[in-house]
C-alpha cells in the first residue's frame, strides 16, 4: 500500500534592505533540504503591506 504524501512548501518573509544579505538567505534557503519560498521586502512598511496584502507583491524567487 501506497501512501501519498503532500509536500508543503514554507513561505518565507524576509525583511532585509542589503542586497549582499538578501543574496546571503537566499544561497542558504536553495541549499537546505527544505521546500521553500522566499519573499523579500525592504522595510517594515512593505513587509506589513505584504502581510496584509495591500502592498505590491515583494520580490521573490520559487523553491529554494
Amino acid at each position: 500500500m501506497t501512501r501519498a504524501v503532500a509536500v508543503q512548501v514554507l513561505h518565507v518573509l524576509l525583511v532585509e534592505d542589503d542586497p549582499g544579505d538578501v543574496l546571503l538567505a537566499r544561497e542558504a534557503f536553495a541549499q537546505s533540504a527544505i521546500s521553500s519560498q522566499l519573499h523579500v521586502t525592504a522595510d517594515g512598511d512593505q513587509a506589513i503591506g505584504f502581510l496584509r496584502r495591500t502592498g505590491p507583491t515583494p520580490a521573490h524567487r520559487g523553491p529554494a
